[in-house]
């Protein structure tokens, strides 16, 4: 057999299976409901389109947990994977990143780790790669208006930098509309798949028995540009989807939703659940009890083996010891929980989570000078073309 013959077999076949998941994702909204309604009151919207299970399974998949801002984080994590170069580009092939939401938090570095993160999904797509950023709880706080979280770092470069195409200079407003930041924002999943592995910041719950991840996904953009002031409110019934109601403030049967996304502590949903939270006791030690919100083992395991899954790899929930968590306290090896707390300094630790031939390894990682480079080379672009 001539040499590269096998290696041009392969990319044949893998246009062609791709090629097929866009057409049945194309074909799928068409063919749905437009709205899907649960046992417990809960709607999910029609799907838009948008893939949500990546296939055929990439060689390499790299995950990381909660970053909150911290670019230098980041770009070592990435850097020592060898998923980026020196200078914070592209360099890892086709292998796939899943960014499992949060990129955003409190930290004065966000703005230049989204800016980071949208050339990177550019440079990557060109060497049929990817980068997946899920939206977490966090990413969508940019739309309140203030509520229980003040994030006054995070708005100090927005304030110096007016973002271009915002129709004024406040940090919700960065947001909103047709900015490079909005557009980013609405066309972001909440839940994904790869092989046999489902990705969500907070996790899934058993309302996935009845609304499929596009349904839920498609929900959560619709949500995203009602609140950007760029389409109508979606049925109030489906606001579970991105957090519930402040208290007081639930709408009724005929009224119209709030137009400010405001959230509050007990919330539902892919982005806000605390259902994976392990229980602990009085010594901070984990008891291994189910949450009373939580799925029991059996109901989880009917969730995963109705979208041909075997486990579920979550963040939201920073773990106890620094590594990934391979095995729930309650859940066992069903739950991998990948939030190592990367912005903390003190507490925290730098990990990604790899897996290569279907197998899972967790990989640490350390602050490094090329992960302050990138910091300072992105910094240096932003200030760059406000200038312009």
């Amino acid at each position: 057999m001539p040499a590269g013959q096998p290696g041009a077999f392969s990319r044949r076949t893998h246009l062609m299976a791709s090629r097929f998941w866009r057409l049945v994702s194309d074909v799928v909204p068409r063919v749905s409901p437009s709205l899907c309604h649960c046992p417990d009151g809960r709607v999910t919207l029609r799907p838009d389109g948008v893939p949500w299970e990546v296939r055929p399974l990439p060689e390499r998949v790299v995950a990381v947990g909660d970053i909150q801002g911290d670019l230098v984080g980041l770009a070592s994590i990435l850097h020592q994977r060898g998923l980026i170069d020196g200078d914070g580009r592209w360099s890892g092939g086709r292998s796939h990143l899943v960014l499992n939401g949060d990129l955003a938090g409190d930290n004065p570095d966000s703005r230049l780790l989204m800016d980071f993160v949208i050339q990177l999904e550019q440079d990557a797509a060109a060497s049929r790669g990817a980068v997946h950023a899920l939206l977490g709880n966090h990413d969508i706080l940019a739309l309140s208006q203030g509520g229980r979280i003040r994030r006054q770092a995070e708005r100090r470069l927005f304030r110096r930098y007016p973002v271009a195409g915002a129709a004024t200079d406040s940090y919700q407003d960065a947001f909103r509309g047709e900015t490079v930041y909005a557009q980013w924002l609405r066309r972001r999943n909440s839940i994904m798949k790869f092989g046999e592995v489902i990705f969500a910041h907070a996790g899934v719950n058993r309302w996935l028995l009845h609304h499929h991840p596009q349904r839920v996904n498609a929900t959560v953009r619709a949500w995203i540009r009602y609140w950007q002031g760029i389409a109508e409110a979606p049925d109030h019934r489906s606001r579970w989807t991105v957090g519930q109601f402040e208290a007081g403030s639930r709408p009724g049967p005929d009224d119209p939703p709030p137009q400010n996304a405001e959230f509050r502590f007990r919330d539902t949903g892919p982005l806000w659940t605390r259902a994976y939270k392990p229980l602990t006791n009085r010594k901070e030690r984990y008891t291994g009890k189910k949450r009373r919100d939580a799925p029991d083992n059996e109901e989880l395991r009917q969730i995963l083996q109705k979208y041909r899954a075997r486990q579920l790899v979550i963040g939201h929930n920073p773990v106890r010891g620094r590594e990934i968590l391979f095995s729930h306290p309650y859940h066992g090896n069903m739950v991998v929980m990948i939030d190592t707390r990367i912005s903390d300094k003190k507490s925290g630790a730098l990990t990604c989570l790899e897996i290569t031939g279907g197998e899972m390894q967790p990989h640490p990682a350390r602050r490094s000078d090329t992960g302050r480079h990138v910091r300072r080379l992105a910094l240096r672009r932003l200030r760059a073309s406000a200038a312009a």
